[in-house]
């Protein structure tokens, strides 16, 4: 039970940090127009003459953002919440079937026992089956949307002649926000695989044949790898996080080499021209 006060520790610190984090996160960019001379909106917009008409939009902006921000931050937390008590549940059934052999019982409590711990194993894989359905557009949304954001934001580093610190912590919004869905999912699949091994030291050899074809079904079963998928098509978990990263900062490497040779290619044209004339 130690490793599980050690966990729920951790739950306590996150649900602790997140909040203060997304409010500081928020109470930043809605003050962007005060602490930028140059900037009027919060978001990019066309700027007009019309005074009238920029406070209409810049007012529409502030509405969309408190609006469409407790959305979206109440849909992030249901996700997390979700993944943590299915996490909590599938620890605590390892806790139960690694406990079966190391207390002696009589062989039909401990069969009662092992029922109901492989009744709650299916009812746990159909809860991440639901979850699966729920969140898998998402997932796919969000990996792409990391992709192709992180390349934006990073060629804007490239062309820009001095990095401030709004460029930088762009970059890691953007990849701190597909590491808040990679990283419960990659838990989740982590403690599922963890049951076979569970299910293999749980005593199952010391019952009666036809029980033990019972729990081999189940252990067979528990050798599926359980975890989140992108639209059916990318896992989610830590490697695609760190596929996903890795991409990107090649992929700014590359640009930025190019966008180096240009300059240099681009200098060398102008000294060349210089001396022949």
């Amino acid at each position: 039970m130690a490793n599980e006060r050690k966990y729920l520790r951790v739950i306590d610190t996150i649900q602790l940090v997140l909040p203060v984090s997304v409010i500081m996160a928020a109470m930043f960019f809605m003050l962007r127009p005060l602490y930028h001379a140059n900037r009027l909106f919060i978001l990019e917009a066309l700027l007009v003459d019309s005074t009238v008409i920029n406070t209409i939009v810049l007012a529409f902006q502030y509405y969309s953002f408190l609006l469409a921000g407790p959305l979206v931050v109440g849909y992030d937390s249901l996700y997390f919440a979700s993944c943590v008590h299915l996490v909590v549940h599938v620890i605590r059934l390892k806790y139960k079937l690694e406990d079966l052999s190391r207390i002696s019982t009589r062989p039909s409590v401990t069969r009662g026992r092992l029922i109901y711990c492989i009744k709650h194993h299916q009812f746990l894989i159909r809860t991440l089956q639901k979850m699966q359905g729920m969140f898998s557009v998402t997932l796919l949304f969000h990996y792409f949307v990391t992709l192709l954001s992180g390349c934006i934001v990073l060629y804007e580093l490239i062309g820009s002649a001095e990095h401030n610190i709004e460029q930088v912590l762009n970059v890691f919004v953007v990849l701190a926000q597909f590491g808040y869905y990679a990283f419960p999912a990659g838990q989740v699949a982590s403690e599922f695989d963890e049951l076979s091994t569970s299910l293999f030291v749980s005593g199952w050899h010391q019952q009666p044949p036809a029980f033990q074809r019972l729990v081999l079904f189940a252990m067979v079963r528990s050798q599926k790898k359980e975890q989140f998928v992108g639209g059916g098509v990318v896992p989610i978990n830590e490697d695609t996080f760190g596929s996903v990263s890795a991409s990107t900062f090649c992929e700014y490497a590359r640009e930025d080499i190019s966008f180096k040779r240009g300059l240099c290619s681009r200098s060398s044209g102008k000294y060349s021209a210089f001396m022949r004339s």
